[in-house]
Formats: structure tokens, sequence, C-alpha cells
């Protein structure tokens, strides 16, 4: 059994080691991610999808899906 906590990107960075060989590869989008007030740095490398202000679910620091909201 795996725990996957939700949380909501703040912020979405491109860490590329060499950002001249290609600039948008999407496996090195990394966002900070609130969780209640604590925030980490998470991989985007499932999600290139993944805005900002976007709810996730997170899994060992690694972004797996979207969380659509419920409407009230």
């Amino acid at each position: 059994m795996c725990l996957a906590v939700a949380g909501r990107i703040l912020a979405i960075a491109d860490q590329s080691p060499d950002a001249a060989a290609d600039p948008a590869d999407p496996l090195w989008r990394r966002a900070e991610v609130d969780f209640g007030g604590v925030r980490q740095q998470v991989s985007l490398a499932c999600l290139p999808q993944a805005r900002v202000g976007d709810r996730v679910l997170v899994h060992v620091g690694l972004a797996l899906s979207i969380v659509e909201e419920d409407e009230p």
C-alpha cells in the first residue's frame, strides 16, 4: 500500500542541469508544493501538464496526479 498526500503548487521551476541542451524538458520540472503550511520541492516528471494553483497527489517527492476539486 502507498500513501500519497495532496498539496497545492505554489511555483514551478526548470531544474535542468544543462538548460542549453533542452530548456523545455519536462523531466526536470520541479514545483514548490504547499501541504497545509509545510512546503516541499516535488518532481513534476509525471505531470507535464501541471500548472501553478493545481492540487496534486504526491508520493515520495513525485507528483502522481492532479486532484480535481469538488464544487460545493
